[in-house]
């Protein structure tokens, strides 16, 4: 998997990106450390912190993450593989179904 910054843009992402580039960042971050960051998903997402702690709340409620200490969840992790197949999918296909292809 490739290291880099998630997003940059300022287009608007819809619920489910958001959501997708906060947990992959998480999955990033714990392939080099044993523990996750707020700030360093902050900056890879490029998300303000108060914006940040919303998407931690509303996944913690989804029950795709824990927040203490901050980890992904089993279900987090299917939900990554599953958007990781659809996308893959997508692109095989031609078909531009979110935002980031």
């Amino acid at each position: 998997m490739a290291r880099k910054v998630i997003s940059q843009s300022k287009e608007k992402r819809s619920r489910m990106e958001l959501y997708y580039a906060v947990l992959n960042a998480m999955r990033i971050e714990l392939i080099d450390n044993e523990t996750v960051r707020p700030t360093r998903i902050q900056f890879l997402v490029g998300t303000s912190y108060d914006k940040l702690t919303t998407y931690f709340t509303e996944l913690e409620e989804k029950n795709l993450i824990v927040t203490d200490p901050l980890i992904l969840t089993e279900k987090g992790k299917k939900f990554l593989k599953e958007y990781d197949r659809i996308d893959e999918l997508t692109k095989k296909l031609g078909i531009k179904f979110f935002q980031d292809d």
